[in-house]
This record gives structure tokens, C-alpha cells and sequence, in this order.
């Protein structure tokens, strides 16, 4: 059984240790003003900027302009988050004046937040319909969260925290037109980087090809009788050689058995010796004759046996230059597309970033208001004050009064004495009650004063 059963021993707990708690009150309360007035108020405020479509085929500018509006953002976000910005306008603004520089940069990065509105892509499942694959859900997100899904995004909200209103929706507004500004920035730049990068690369494709094609011509040039045309004629005339071959030999074979028969008789007449010396004249002559079909045979063969690295080789700078061709049609559609991205930026048709909500200054904090804090500290003063008071009446039992000497020992006493007071309990008790109206009046001047001053 605990030391407190009944309500007037309750009344008689508090009489007792009025004193211990309301000292250790209005010491929780003092330590709370203190806190509460070291403590500075922090105000929030936020700027809405709304991503609007383009005007034109989403296809469209995806070609002229390759970025999405996620990653433009994020670009913008890691330029306006850098050290070297934070610290300007934490310099433009007055803020943070006595810490370092690198306290200055976190307590910065910590009072300014990006969020996002965007549509995430949910990829399908394996097994799941096709059609799923499309599905997406909205979400608010942090720019790198959009940025890693490449989602499409909606709105951006900046939110700044300050110690003054003014400054914070100042704060947010600057950053959200740095964004917008930014932002358009980033397209114009990234549609011109991009036809200047395409003109570059068509002049240098087109050098190769001209390269190239030089580099056929002097080629076949070099190598014009083993060219595939020219290789055609040469077939013909191989066969024609051949048949030259067949019958300068079948002409040496009659011319020499002529002579052979000749050379057999013993005696010429004149007519036979002069046929003998016009045969071994015409011999000699089909022999000649002979020998240049060879020549030109085995040229002609030589030929041939070159003409397939020469076609293979020549095939082959003819494939670099349709691939030259091929590359030099596709970067000249890129870069139509990227001039049609510049006419588009003109007349405004990308994906917009338009301020939808300046900042306004916050008419309440948005940290715990002081007077708060000090009611939490007088609360937690009380509330420890009575649990020592009946922790030192637990720890330190004592029958104060015959109802709980009835109760607990079962008979009534004969006699009571009252309690004589003693000068130094006279002396506690007045200090008590002392430190609980010195409580009283310090806690209403703590709230009214930290009223007036917001």
C-alpha cells in the first residue's frame, strides 16, 4: 500500500511538500525561460512553380532537346545547392552572421528543400501484361528521386526556413526565379550546343568522305586493269588467247612434221628446198607467235589471281563511304531537328517552368513558440516536484494522522499529539511558498513578455 489512500491524505502529501515542488518548479521554469529565450523563431515559406507541357508533340522536342525536365532540374539544383552559391546569399540575405563559413553552408543546405510533384513510372512485372508497363503513380518526391526515375514532373516546390519571415519568402522566391531562369537557360543552351555539335560533326564526316572517295579514285586508278569491269574483258580475252594457243600449236605441230618429211629425203629438189626454208621461217614464226600467247596467259593469270583482294579492298572503301553517307544523312536530320529546338524555344513550346506561387511572408513561426516552451518547463516542474515528494514519502514511511494509524495497525490512538512546527520547517515552508509565488509572477512575465515580442 502506498502512503497516499484517501483524498484529504492527497491534500495533506501536498500541504507537506508544497515546498520541495514548487522549488523544484521554479527551477524547471527558470531553466525553460532560459532555453526559451535562447532559442530564436524560425519561419518557413514556400514558392510553387508549375512545369508546363510543351505545346507541341511530346516526339518532337524529345529529339530537338534530349534532357528531360527532371534532369534539368537536378542540374539546377546541384548549381543553386554549390558552396560558393550558399554562402552569397546567405550574405545577400544577412543570415547566419556569426558562424563559419562551412556552418554557414550545412545550416544553409538544412533550411532549404526542393520537392517535386511528379508522375513515377512503375515498370512491369515479368509475366504482366504489356500494357502495364505504361502505369504510373504521383508522388512527392525529392529531385534526386526524380531524377533517378526519370519521372515526369509536375510542380516544384521550394521551401526556405529563416529566422525572419520576410527573408525566408525572399529566400524562396530567389531560388524559384534562379530555377525558372535557369531552366530556360538550359534549354536555349542545350538546343544551341546541340546544332553546334551536329554542324561539327557534319563537316568532319564530310572531309571523310571526301577523304574516301579521293582515296577510291586514286585506287582504282592505280589498280584499273584488275578493277571488276576491267576483268571482264580480261576473261575474253583469255578465251581468245587460248584459242590462239590451240591453233599456234596445232600450226607448229603440222610445220614441223612438214619439215621432218622434207629433211628425210635424201635429195631436195629446189621447189621442195624452198618450201623446207619457208616452213622452218613459218616455224619459227608460230613459235614466236608461241611464246608471246604464253606470256600473256600467264599475265593475264597473274591478273586474275589479284583481282580478288583488289575488288575486296576496293568493296571495302565503298562500304566506308556509304557508312560515311549513311551517318552524314542521319546527323543532318539530327541536326534539322535541333534547329526545329531552337524555333520551338522561340516561341516558347518546350516544357515551361512558370512561378505558380511567390513565397509570402509566414504570419506564425513554424519552430514551438516560447511561451510553450516555458508551460512545457513549469508542467515538467511540477510533475517532477510531485514525483520526488512521493518518492521521499515512500522511501521515508511515516503514520501522520490516526486514520492511518487506524488503518494500518487496526487500533485507534489514545492521544493525538498535533504537530508542533519547528522555526526551521516555519523557515522551509515559507521559502516554499516563497518560490511558488515568485513562480506564479515569473511565469506570467515570461508569457506576456515573450507575447509582445511574438
Amino acid at each position: 500500500m502506498g502512503p497516499i489512500q484517501t483524498l484529504d491524505e492527497f491534500f495533506d502529501f501536498l500541504r507537506r511538500r508544497a515546498a520541495l515542488v514548487a522549488a523544484t518548479a521554479f527551477i524547471a521554469t527558470v531553466g525553460a525561460i532560459l532555453f526559451a529565450l535562447s532559442t530564436e523563431h524560425s519561419y518557413q515559406s514556400q514558392a510553387v512553380i508549375q512545369v508546363e507541357g510543351p505545346s507541341v508533340s511530346s516526339d518532337v522536342t524529345a529529339q530537338a532537346v534530349p534532357s528531360s525536365a527532371a534532369r534539368r532540374l537536378a542540374s539546377v539544383e546541384q548549381r543553386l545547392m554549390s558552396r560558393d552559391n550558399l554562402l552569397a546569399l546567405a550574405d545577400q540575405y544577412n543570415m547566419l552572421p556569426g558562424l563559419t563559413a562551412q556552418e554557414r553552408v550545412l545550416a544553409m543546405r538544412e533550411s532549404i528543400r526542393f520537392e517535386v510533384v511528379a508522375a513515377i513510372r512503375e515498370r512491369a512485372a515479368l509475366g504482366t501484361d504489356v500494357t502495364s508497363e505504361n502505369r504510373s503513380r504521383t508522388l512527392t518526391v525529392s529531385v534526386t528521386e526524380a531524377f533517378a526515375t526519370d519521372a515526369i514532373v509536375s510542380l516544384v516546390r521550394v521551401m526556405t526556413e529563416a529566422g525572419d519571415p520576410r527573408v525566408a519568402a525572399d529566400l524562396a522566391n530567389e531560388l524559384a526565379d534562379a530555377i525558372v531562369r535557369e531552366n530556360a537557360s538550359a534549354v536555349a543552351g542545350n538546343v544551341r550546343e546541340a546544332i553546334d555539335f551536329f554542324a561539327r560533326q557534319e563537316d568532319r564526316i564530310r572531309q571523310e568522305i571526301e577523304a574516301v572517295a579521293a582515296e577510291i579514285v586514286a585506287f582504282k586508278s592505280e589498280n584499273f586493269e584488275l578493277l571488276p569491269e576491267a576483268m571482264e574483258d580480261r576473261r575474253d580475252e583469255q578465251i581468245s588467247i587460248r584459242d590462239d594457243l590451240l591453233r599456234t600449236n596445232r600450226e607448229i605441230a603440222a610445220l614441223g612434221s612438214e619439215i621432218a618429211t622434207l629433211q628425210g629425203q635424201s635429195r631436195l629438189r629446189a621447189t621442195e628446198q624452198r618450201r623446207l626454208n619457208a616452213a622452218q621461217d613459218e616455224l619459227a614464226g608460230a613459235q614466236r607467235e608461241q611464246d608471246q600467247l604464253r606470256q600473256q596467259s600467264a599475265e593475264l593469270e597473274r591478273l586474275a589471281r589479284a583481282a580478288p583482294q583488289v575488288a575486296f579492298e576496293l568493296e571495302a572503301l565503298e562500304r566506308r563511304e556509304f557508312q560515311l553517307r549513311e551517318q552524314a544523312n542521319e546527323i543532318a536530320e539530327r541536326r534539322l531537328n535541333a534547329s526545329l529546338g531552337e524555333q520551338l524555344d522561340d516561341e516558347q513550346n518546350f516544357e515551361r517552368f512558370r512561378l505558380l506561387e511567390p513565397a509570402l511572408p509566414a504570419d506564425y513561426p513554424s519552430s514551438r513558440s516560447r511561451a510553450s516552451i516555458v508551460v512545457m518547463g513549469l508542467a515538467a516542474g511540477l510533475f517532477l516536484g510531485l514525483m520526488l515528494s512521493y518518492a521521499m514519502d515512500w522511501l521515508n514511511p511515516a503514520l501522520r494522522s490516526a486514520a492511518q494509524v487506524e488503518r494500518e495497525l487496526g487500533m485507534q490512538p489514545a492521544l493525538v499529539i498535533p504537530k508542533i512546527e519547528l522555526p526551521a520547517e516555519r523557515r522551509r515552508r515559507s521559502i516554499g511558498w516563497a518560490a511558488g509565488g515568485a513562480l506564479v509572477v515569473l511565469t506570467a512575465l515570461a508569457l506576456v513578455m515573450m507575447r509582445m515580442s511574438g
